[in-house]
Order: C-alpha cells, then structure tokens, then sequence
C-alpha cells in the first residue's frame, strides 16, 4: 500500500481511484456446465475507496463490496446474501476491458451463472 492508498503490484497500474466508474456490458452466460448460450446483461461498480465499492447489477441491485488485484485482474466481490441463498457475486476485469462476472448461489436450480464480456473504467471527474 503506498502513501496514496493506492494498491500496486510489479508491472501493473494500481486500482480505480475513488469516485470511479466501471460500467460493464455482457453478452454470454453460461450455467453451471452447460453450454454457453447469447444473454445480454450489465453491471455497474462504484469505487468507493482502496478497498470498498458497491457492485450493481440488472438482476441483483446494488451491493457493497471489497475491490482488490489479483495478478492482472481487478476484482469486486460481495459477501454471501443470506436472503438469497448465500449468493455471492465476483466481478473480474483486465486492463484491457475483458470482463467475468460469476454468481455463484449454492443449493439452488442455478449453483453458478458465468457471463463474459466488457467493462470500462471511467476515473472520477474532478
């Protein structure tokens, strides 16, 4: 963690500064195994700060979330719902705009929904 409160890792830039934007777009979705298949949706997260954002999205609202780096991925994921079956939601998105979303809901018809698409990142506006 640098001064700024900035996250940094060798050879990548650091997290989204606070107040930015990532909107997403997603056009396949696969279920648990099964083949993928064509399915629009979005996500919306809003960087809070170094380590907090709220991740929205069209089918579960909006949620508080941590944000964080893994290797050349940035990462949103929420904590288990207990009003819906402990679903979790990770979003990862790469530099260069590729997007997962993944919502995983254990015990349910649906375990797993993937969806894969693009994200951008708007910076704050000053």
């Amino acid at each position: 963690m640098t001064g700024a409160g900035l996250v940094l890792a060798a050879g990548l830039s650091a997290l989204p500064a606070a107040g930015a934007l990532i909107d997403c777009r997603f056009d396949r979705a696969c279920i648990d195994r099964r083949p993928c298949y064509d399915a629009q949706a979005w996500a919306k997260v809003t960087v809070l700060d170094d380590a907090l954002a709220v991740l929205e999205t069209d089918a579960d609202g909006r949620r508080p979330a941590l944000i964080r780096r893994e290797g050349v991925w940035t990462t949103v994921i929420t904590a288990p719902d207990p009003d819906h079956a402990n679903r979790v939601a990770v979003l990862d998105w790469a530099a260069d705009g590729r997007a997962t979303l993944v919502v995983s809901s254990p015990g349910t018809a649906i375990e797993m929904l993937s969806r894969t698409g693009t994200c951008d990142v708007k910076d704050p506006q000053p």
